[in-house]
């Protein structure tokens, strides 16, 4: 409740007519930047984790033992344990935004019809690859981020075709 504060008084300095043209698209350029820093913040991020992982000197440090919890391993120590419930979180963190990310790009193929794939099923199991490559190549962290920036220079492309459309029939 406290974060809709602010917008409660400001809400009667923002005026009621809707943007039109380059001022609804204004935004776009700020956004792309934000998603595509978090997008790399987070790749390098990701591929540091696998660089210190797999350099490792200690033979019981490997990818499987850090990111996929252990259910032989969990109550043998506490720092097993700590490290269950962590590997867990972000499992469970990851696929939270995963989803989203997944409904967006379909979202944005029924959007747009120039897309070249043909069939629903064709649709979503191109978002499940996209979403499931940028995962596992950049983390979940620069997949979502990657696909929200992509999202808003696709939802840019679908408002000036509306927007050319609209121009369209007023002549």
């Amino acid at each position: 409740m406290l974060v809709n504060v602010p917008l409660w008084f400001a809400a009667p300095s923002v005026p009621d007519a809707s943007a039109t043209g380059k001022a609804r698209t204004a935004d776009a350029q700020y956004l792309k930047v934000i998603y595509y820093t978090v997008f790399f913040v987070s790749l390098a991020s990701h591929w540091v984790t696998i660089f210190f992982v797999t350099s490792s000197e200690n033979p019981s440090v490997s990818l499987l033992r850090v990111f996929v919890p252990s259910p032989a391993r969990w109550l043998t120590s506490y720092d097993n344990g700590l490290l269950w419930i962590f590997q867990w979180d972000w499992l469970v963190c990851a696929l939270m935004y995963l989803i989203p990310a997944f409904v967006a790009i379909c979202d944005l193929q029924r959007l747009l019809p120039d897309l070249d794939t043909d069939s629903l099923s064709d649709r979503m199991q191109m978002a499940v690859y996209i979403v499931c490559a940028l995962t596992v190549l950049g983390g979940p962290g620069a997949a979502v981020a990657g696909v929200w920036g992509w999202r808003e220079e696709q939802m840019v492309i679908v408002e000036e075709r509306a927007e050319a459309e609209k121009g369209k029939k007023g002549r």
